[in-house]
């Protein structure tokens, strides 16, 4: 193959990305050892668990492309789920912002796809409360587009579950959905989010001053 191509496959729910292009010379020599520059390179991102489904899908792309696949593997960063009031405590540098920093690190951060609608309601409620200028609410926004989040949609139908269950408005059970379905830690500083997740096993990392 001359170019870098996606490749869809039967497992692309537990894989971010599925790249196959051939072997780069700036590979490292242990990734080149023993191969020939037509051989294929295999680049699978997934969660650890999923490890050998991923090799099982290497052995069938090789007999499916008669080729001989050097594949790697590699894990996904640990991910946290973060929530609006995490976010606003961030980029507009609340007292909470160093720990919040610090929790993250080295984390792959998500989120369900309503984080913008929420933050921009956070600010509309804080321009109420006279607690933040245009200005500030603006350059606050720019320091959030700044933040790597990944957006994922949720199960509808499990956050309505968990709306019902937990007597709570839908923004926070698509919150606890996402924590639920990536199997990763909720981090927020809203108390009462906090709580009800914890009533259905999500872990929630602790905020400290």
């Amino acid at each position: 193959m001359g170019r870098l191509d996606l490749f869809r496959s039967g497992i692309e729910e537990d894989i971010d990305l599925v790249a196959v292009g051939p072997l780069q010379r700036k590979d490292p020599p242990a990734v080149r050892q023993g191969e020939d520059d037509h051989s294929e390179h295999v680049i699978l991102v997934l969660a650890p668990e999923n490890e050998l489904r991923a090799r099982h899908f290497l052995q069938e792309f090789d007999q499916s492309h008669g080729s001989s696949s050097y594949g790697t593997i590699v894990p996904m960063a640990n991910s946290v789920v973060i929530d609006a009031s995490a976010v606003i405590a961030v980029v507009t540098n609340e007292v909470h912002k160093p720990a919040l920093i610090r929790l993250t690190e080295g984390a792959e951060l998500l989120s369900p796809s309503s984080l913008p609608v929420e933050v921009g309601n956070a600010f509309s409620a804080m321009f109420k409360q006279r607690r933040i200028s245009l200005a500030e609410a603006k350059a606050a926004v720019q320091e959030y587009k700044r933040i790597a989040i990944r957006l994922t949609a949720v199960d509808l139908e499990k956050a309505l579950d968990l709306s019902h269950q937990l007597n709570i408005y839908a923004y926070d059970a698509y919150l606890i959905a996402c924590g639920l379905q990536h199997r990763s830690p909720l981090l927020t500083v809203d108390g009462g989010l906090r709580d009800a997740a914890r009533r259905v096993g999500v872990e929630v990392l602790e905020v400290g001053p």
